[in-house]
This record gives C-alpha cells, structure tokens and sequence, in this order.
C-alpha cells in the first residue's frame, strides 16, 4: 500500500510542478508599458516562449489564495465535504446491501436448482389399450339405429405405468385414475386405487397398472368415437413424496380421438389443472 503511495506521489507531483510552471505567465503578469498591441504581443511572446520570471502559477496561486481564506471558509468547505462523503457512503452502501441481496438471491436459485436438479420426477408412460376394438367394432356395424342403444361387447381399458426420471427416489403414497366416455371435458372424478405406500428408485417405474371404464359403451358411442364427434378420456395422478420431503403430484389427461383417415390414437390433452404437475403444501 505504501509502495503504491509513494509511485503515485512520484508521477502525481510532477505533473502538478509542470501544470504550474506552464500555467505561470498566466498568473503573473509580465506586461510592459505600450500600446494594446505591444501587451498582446508580450503576451504571446510570454505564454510561447515563457519569457516571464517564474513567480508561481495555478497551483501555487491556488494554495495561496486558499491559505487566505477565514476559518469560517474553511469550516463551511469541510462541512460541505463531510455532507457529499456522508451522501456517497450512503450510495454506496445502498448499493452494497443490493449487491449482497442479488448475491443472496443467486445462491439461493442456485442451490434450488441443484437440489431440483436432484428430485424425484414421475411421468405417465402409455402402455396398450383396447379402444381400437370399439372403432372396428363401429366400423362394422349395419345393424339398425335403434339397437344403437344396446352395450358393446366388453369394457374398455388402457394399461400405463408412471417413470421415475429424477436423480432420486419416489416414495408413491397414492395413485387414481379412471377412463370415460363423453364429447367434452368435465369435471374428472378421482377415484383413489388401494396400494401400498413404496419406493420407486431413480430411473425404475412402477408396476404396469390397467385402468377399466366402470360402464360398456353403447354402440351409438362407439360410433360417435368411429366419427370423430366424442372421445374416450384416460386421466389420473399420482402423490408421492421426493427424499427432500417434499409432496409432488403429477396429473395426467389423455383423449382418445381420431386423427388424419382412419387412425387413433391418446393425445394430451390441456384442460384446468387436470394434466399438470405441481407440489402440495405440507
């Protein structure tokens, strides 16, 4: 610190003993006696060639005239200096305390982010279905409109498992689901299915899990599915529990439609919070 005191002494100092040298004709004036244009010409000879005596120049002058201020002066400046350090500590520290907040904030994204990096992730796995048994099944049908109220044969069902894809176990605490007929979304019913509360390792899955329609379609819905004009609805959730402690659960809504000429197929499908995954409050 000393060191760089005394460097900067060496390089300020003569640079101040230049300023004041050059600066002196200014200060002391050197006119002789004449006409206008004889002083303007002396001035110029002084300020070029320097040809005035050295009497001091800005710096100089400047302490001069300072060291003849009063006390009083001097009291009004240092109270002035006091009040702009007092106003840029003040900036400054206002700044500081920013600075250490943003700091803060970084590290505390920072360590969320790895330690979200980390959690159990669950995510709904598609396994087979017989939907595409009723659309044969319409396809075929000639028989007359009024036997379209009568159930299709069997019940329909889709097999699906859920994916461990976080760094970390999955304690599952509870897991529902259900499938429906209808033309539009509505208000799904979670029906809660008996398991045991286990543990589902990073990247393992859980058992295959079949989910079967409580009512058989009549074959006026099948053929509605056939059309276009109503849909089978595959939606459930799972609860589960991250080794962080904290509750997730992650939502799931497929729709069974037609796509381009005679294929199908489940499709996500986005309504209210019903294929969204959040965490629960403790």
């Amino acid at each position: 610190m000393l060191k760089r005191a005394l460097i900067s002494a060496l390089i300020i100092l003569p640079i101040l003993a230049f300023i004041d040298w050059a600066s002196s004709p200014l200060v002391q004036s050197c006119l002789t006696d004449g006409t206008v244009g004889a002083e303007l010409r002396e001035l110029y000879n002084s300020l070029i060639n320097h040809r005035c005596p050295y009497n001091g120049g800005l710096v100089i002058e400047g302490l001069r005239f300072a060291a003849s201020w009063s006390p009083e002066v001097w009291t009004a400046i240092a109270g002035m200096a006091i009040a702009l350090f007092t106003i840029v500590l003040g900036c400054f520290t206002v700044s500081l305390a920013n600075s250490t907040r943003i700091a803060a904030d970084a590290t505390s994204h920072l360590s969320d982010a790895a330690v979200a990096a980390e959690r159990a992730r669950l995510y709904f796995i598609e396994g087979d279905n017989n939907f595409m048994d009723f659309v044969r099944f319409a396809a075929s049908w000639s028989g007359p409109s009024e036997l379209e109220k009568r159930s299709a044969k069997g019940l329909p069902f889709a097999k699906f498992r859920f994916k461990n894809y976080g760094n970390t176990p999955a304690v599952i605490q509870e897991i529902c689901f259900g499938v429906k007929f209808s033309r539009e979304p509505f208000d799904f019913a979670y029906e809660p299915r008996k398991i045991k509360e286990h543990m589902i390792g990073a990247g393992g899955d859980t058992e295959t899990m079949i989910c079967v329609a409580d009512e058989p379609l009549s074959i006026k819905e099948t053929r509605d599915i056939w059309r276009g004009d109503s849909y089978l609805w595959l939606y459930g959730k799972v609860h589960y529990k991250d080794i962080f402690g904290a509750r997730q659960v992650h939502r799931f809504l497929r729709r069974f439609v037609r796509l381009d000429g005679q294929q199908y197929g489940l499709r996500s499908y986005e309504y209210k919070d019903y294929n969204k995954s959040t965490y629960e409050s403790r």
